[in-house]
């Protein structure tokens, strides 16, 4: 989808003619204002210090991050005008002749931009899996979200950013930076709807979890071990709905008990997912919560889980009662590079490339 308006990338001339170029820390994000800003009232900074990222010619500024490598482009749209869509999402997501990531996230200014608490903005973030499809919202995205934000964030002592999803606002607080690239970050995932226990499927027991979005959650006594890959992927049928009840589809987590004490104590689980519009990754961090709120309506585990995803572990906080707890999730976000690309140019590049080459050339 081509730009609503076009912004700038940093160097390009903005809708003044004055250029956008900024200092920058050293984790790459800028320090003030840009060079030759227009006044206040102007538009072209809010109270984030943030300018428009592209070009007339349709160039836009990502930035890529990943939780645990279940991984985002994410554009920070300090003022709103970078329209973007499914078809962006596929072409920037493919791993072979995109960027290659799982989702894409939009952030603009949310509803509660200048009057929200100290210390906290509001933004507004949309997500497209990397096959198009939109989606609700995602742990390890929210946390990838927010740190971009922070990142170009004009006044180093930001620490939260509220982010309004398609079911909510969650609130994402740093918990501590980790050198210049990476932070461990909280964000309040809000209740987890636990359903009662469902048919066996596989050989495990199922429930049904919203954590904003929907989730299968397959678990057995912790005797057994958390299945392979293949087991997730093999019910890939659910991402389409199969099950008559999702419209869209359902995140699928195989999930095992490794270890734990009294119900108080930290119990560990290793799973393993199949995300709708994305496939197998390497983690999920609404999963991680669905998981969890699941195997503590079975009596298997407490109050606090620490998820062993394929790329890491997540600690899952939940508290209230088993059918509808409250819950946080606490996990790393890192940032990986900073991109200038033309979206538009790219799918209709990519279609242009696709198609037959007539007879006439190289002739």
């Amino acid at each position: 989808a081509a730009p609503a308006r076009p912004g700038r990338h940093p160097g390009a001339q903005d809708r003044t003619g004055r250029t956008g170029d900024r200092a920058r820390a050293p984790n790459g994000a800028p320090t003030g204002a840009p060079t030759g800003a227009p006044a206040a009232g102007d538009g072209a900074v809010d109270d984030w210090g943030g300018d428009v990222v592209g070009t007339e010619m349709g160039l836009i500024e990502l930035a890529k991050y990943h939780g645990l490598g279940n991984d985002f482009l994410v554009l920070v749209d300090h003022e709103g005008w970078v329209a973007l869509g499914p078809e962006d999402a596929v072409a920037l997501c493919e791993r072979s002749t995109g960027i290659g990531a799982d989702g894409l996230i939009r952030m603009s200014p949310g509803a509660a931009i200048g009057s929200s608490p100290a210390g906290r903005a509001s933004w507004r973030m949309e997500l497209w899996n990397s096959d198009g499809s939109a989606a609700e919202t995602s742990g390890n995205g929210l946390r990838c979200a927010a740190l971009a934000v922070l990142d170009v964030a004009a006044e180093g002592d930001r620490t939260a950013v509220l982010v309004e999803t398609a079911t909510g606002t969650a609130e994402v607080r740093l918990v501590a930076r980790a050198g210049r690239t990476a932070a461990r970050l909280r964000a309040e995932m809000g209740v987890a709807e636990v359903a009662g226990e469902g048919p066996q499927l596989l050989g495990r027991r199922t429930r049904r979890v919203e954590v904003g979005n929907p989730h299968l959650v397959l678990y057995a006594d912790p005797s057994l071990p958390a299945p392979p890959p293949v087991v997730a992927a093999g019910l890939a049928r659910f991402e389409h709905g199969a099950d008559g009840e999702a419209a869209g589809g359902l995140n699928v987590e195989a999930v095992s008990v490794l270890a734990g004490g009294d119900p108080g104590d930290f119990h560990h689980v290793a799973l393993v997912v199949w995300e709708r519009g994305a496939g197998v990754t390497r983690a999920c961090g609404s999963g991680s919560v669905a998981a969890a709120a699941a195997l503590r309506a079975a009596g298997l585990v407490g109050d606090v889980v620490v998820v062993h995803n394929p790329g890491g572990a997540l600690f899952v906080e939940l508290a209230g009662p088993a059918e509808a707890p409250q819950a946080a999730l606490t996990g790393p976000a890192q940032l990986v590079a900073r991109l200038v690309v033309e979206p538009q140019a790219l799918v209709a590049d990519a279609i242009a490339v696709a198609e037959p080459v007539p007879e006439e050339v190289g002739s």
